[in-house]
C-alpha cells in the first residue's frame, strides 16, 4: 500500500450524494475540497466542475491535488484531471460509474437486473426497495447476506 500524498483533496460526490461525503475520507489532516456539485448555476456541468476546482487551487495556493470521485463523480473527477493535469497530482475512483448511455456495459455488471428492473418494471423496483427497507429495519443480517451474496473474499473481508 502507497503511503498517503500531503496534497490537498478535491472530492467529487455521487448521485445520490452530497458534499459531506467527502468526511467519509481519511485526508489525515489534508485540507478537504468538497463543492457541491449540483449547484451548477446553469453553466454546463464541466464549466462549473472545472470552476469549483480552480477556486479550490486559488483558496490553498497548492498545485498539486488529489482528486478523488465516488461512484458517477468518478467521471468529473477524470474529466477534471485530463482538463487540469498540470494541477493534478493523483486521481482516485471509488465505485467509478458511468451514463449507460457511453456503452454497453449492461450485460457485465453486477447490478444489471436491478437496472434491468428500473429500466423495463418501474413498479416491481420499487416493491423490491420496500421489501428491502422492510428487511433492513427489521432483518438488517438478512438484508447484508443477500446484498453481499456474490461478493469475492476481499470485500467479505472488508463486510
Amino acid at each position: 500500500m502507497t503511503p498517503p500524498s500531503p496534497n490537498p483533496v478535491f472530492f467529487c460526490h455521487g448521485v445520490p450524494g452530497c458534499p459531506q461525503d467527502g468526511s467519509l475520507l481519511d485526508t489525515q489532516g489534508r485540507a478537504l475540497f468538497a463543492p457541491n456539485l449540483f449547484d451548477v448555476s446553469g453553466k454546463a456541468p464541466l464549466t462549473a466542475f472545472l470552476e469549483m476546482f480552480e477556486t479550490a487551487v486559488a483558496d490553498s495556493r497548492q498545485q498539486g491535488f488529489h482528486v478523488v470521485g465516488f461512484s458517477i463523480g468518478a467521471m468529473a473527477a477524470l474529466r477534471l484531471a485530463a482538463a487540469r493535469p498540470e494541477k493534478v497530482a493523483k486521481v482516485t475512483v471509488v465505485s467509478p460509474a458511468a451514463p449507460l448511455s457511453l456503452g454497453d456495459f449492461l450485460p457485465d455488471m453486477a447490478g444489471a437486473p436491478v437496472f434491468k428492473l428500473a429500466m423495463k418494471w418501474p413498479a416491481v423496483l420499487r416493491l423490491l426497495t420496500a421489501a428491502q427497507g422492510l428487511l433492513a429495519r427489521n432483518a438488517p443480517g438478512v438484508l447484508i447476506n443477500q446484498l453481499f451474496a456474490k461478493c469475492g473474499p476481499q470485500e467479505r473481508a472488508l463486510l
